[in-house]
């Protein structure tokens, strides 16, 4: 048992280090075919890429659960996450291409931490004591972040902010549709589904030549950075990171996947030369203890049992 926890653990971590990777493989590819068009691809590849997931997955998971489950009622939920995930592609590779270094993008999304309790408040969900503290800690390390001198923020920071709201509304959906149905089928309809939404404004803006976009797209720097994005850092790392959840404590998986916006910083300094300021610097750590301080156990919610 301890065995399959440490591994789990460790598949956490390399989970982690590939989506703090990913926004380099965004940035790339993103400055070079534009933010609409890598999300429209990107989630396409990943929907073709999970469906040999699906098939394998369904044929040993066959629960009531997902018997009395429509394929409408499917579709419909997978949708709603599609258009939060297309959200959250969008504005987020919109930031990346209008300017935001890669590892700041990281620790900037990774905010959706402290935004999914806030919109559960709609949903009358109980906000422990410690997430709104960790929200007071994060509004200081985002003005060290993104606010400059003139007090004013970049407007690119601005997107990825509205990127982990958007990310964090996506969690919220999910979670309210995963006791429902498979979860991975739900992923390949929602994968599937921002891939729709987001081909509306790259062959409105982005490819209206479509000769001239395909000769941009058909790249193999381009090609790269879209599998790995797709496949590497989408497909398989949710199937890996479903896997790995079910044999470590929630709250210690949320933690080791908040390296996410560590390994970004490391990312793009080491593949992209990005250099933060010493402000930003300290910024990107105030965030991180905001994140570890927003998913520690409350005292008042532990269970009776634990030592």
């Amino acid at each position: 048992m301890k065995n399959k926890k440490l591994l789990a653990s460790i598949l956490l971590i390399l989970i982690s280090m590939a989506w703090g990777g990913s926004f380099v493989a965004q940035s790339k590819g993103g400055d070079i075919v534009g933010p609409f068009t890598f999300g429209f691809l990107r989630f396409l590849m990943a929907g073709i890429a999970i469906l040999p997931v699906v098939a394998i997955h369904s044929k040993r998971n066959k629960t009531a659960a997902a018997v009395s489950y429509s394929s409408r009622e499917l579709i419909k939920d997978g949708i709603i996450c599609g258009f939060f995930l297309a959200g959250t592609s969008a504005f987020q590779q919109l930031g990346l291409f209008a300017g935001t270094p890669s590892g700041k993008a990281g620790f900037i999304t990774s905010c959706n931490v402290l935004f999914v309790p806030i919109i559960g408040l709609l949903f009358k969900n109980k906000v422990k004591a410690n997430v709104w503290a960790s929200v007071v800690i994060t509004v200081c390390g985002l003005y060290l972040l993104c606010v400059n001198e003139g007090f004013d923020v970049r407007l690119s920071d601005a997107y990825v902010l509205v990127c982990a709201v958007m990310n964090a509304a996506r969690i919220v959906a999910v979670d309210r549709f995963k006791d429902k149905t498979d979860i991975i089928k739900l992923a390949c309809v929602q994968f599937f589904s921002a891939s729709a939404i987001l081909g509306v404004p790259t062959f409105a803006f982005e490819a209206r030549d479509i000769s001239s976009w395909w000769s941009t797209v058909n790249q193999g720097s381009v090609w790269m950075a879209l599998l790995y994005a797709s496949v590497v850092a989408g497909a398989f790392a949710f199937t890996i990171q479903n896997v790995a959840q079910k044999h470590v404590d929630p709250t210690v998986s949320s933690i080791l996947m908040s390296t996410e916006a560590v390994f970004a910083v490391l990312a793009g300094w080491m593949l992209m030369g990005d250099i933060l300021s010493a402000k930003e610097i300290i910024g990107c750590c105030v965030i991180f203890v905001a994140l570890i301080i927003a998913q520690l156990p409350d005292k008042k919610y532990k269970n009776k049992d634990e030592i």
